[in-house]
């Protein structure tokens, strides 16, 4: 669908949003002279300094940076910005060079910039839940499915502000840009915490916060049989659906007794 046959037909509201969507890619100001916008070609070492500083689980590789440098990180989101559907042809597209293509290409590393700052001063990243992902081919899962779970649940890796630049409402303005991404793929965005007073934050910004340990159960979403679990029992899973009201299947597992691929992210 071409950016103007999907602007056809919207409602208002529609349009809003579209608007929005496509106004992440120029950049969207936001108070104090900062303007929110995905990274560019050539700012892979800005975007590897800024997720370092969230904490050592979540630095970049060489392939990461490289890949925001050349411009293939962000390749989905970008499609999803200018044509208005959820991406699942752009994914199709780079799913023929395979799964680290596609893991590259659906990295969309929402910055924050500063006039009076050389290059981006916060972070915000998401991407395809890698893991979970490969353990869902190394386990036998279709392709279909996997393709669908590769679209519909995001991660959320890094948020992060230069510590001068702290205090500014920058984490909650990309925050919120990177929900937008999700929603406009129609997809859920989720992440780990594991520090308690980060609970309320994610929760004070639309997220639901399981309990510590808790998984998600996503075989309403691809029709298999796949839970997604924090890495330990004292990290909890955040996650943002775009319809706020559904309903999530959580998973106690020390209740669990099915049978499920048992898939960490």
């Amino acid at each position: 669908m071409s950016g103007r046959r999907a602007r056809q037909g919207r409602s208002v509201g529609e349009r809003s949003v579209y608007a929005r969507q496509v106004g992440l890619l120029s950049g969207i100001k936001v108070p104090g002279g900062y303007t929110v916008r995905l990274a560019r070609p050539g700012e892979g070492a800005d975007v590897a300094r800024l997720a370092r500083l969230a904490g050592v689980d979540v630095e970049l590789d060489d392939a990461e940076a490289q890949a925001v440098d050349d411009g293939l990180a962000g390749a989905i989101a970008t499609r999803v910005l200018q044509d208005g559907d959820h991406g699942l042809r752009a994914l199709a597209e780079h799913w023929v060079h395979g799964l680290m293509q596609v893991a590259l290409a659906s990295m969309a590393p929402v910055v924050a910039t500063h006039p009076d700052h050389p290059g981006p001063v916060g972070l915000c990243l998401t991407g395809m839940p890698g893991n979970v992902v490969a353990n869902a081919v190394n386990a036998g899962v279709g392709e279909q499915p996997v393709m669908l779970l590769t679209m519909q649940l995001g991660r959320l890796r890094a948020v992060a502000v230069d510590p001068g630049h702290r205090g500014a409402g920058l984490g909650t303005a990309m925050l919120a840009q990177a929900a937008m991404l999700a929603t406009a793929r129609n997809g859920d965005l989720y992440g780990q915490i594991e520090r308690p007073e980060l609970a309320d934050w994610y929760a004070a910004r639309g997220f639901r916060v399981l309990p510590p340990g808790h998984g998600l159960d996503m075989a309403w979403l691809i029709d298999v049989p796949l839970v997604v679990f924090p890495g330990n029992r004292q990290e909890r899973i955040v996650i943002r659906t775009p319809q706020p009201g559904r309903r999530l299947f959580v998973v106690d597992p020390s209740r669990e007794c099915r049978a499920h691929a048992w898939l960490r992210p």
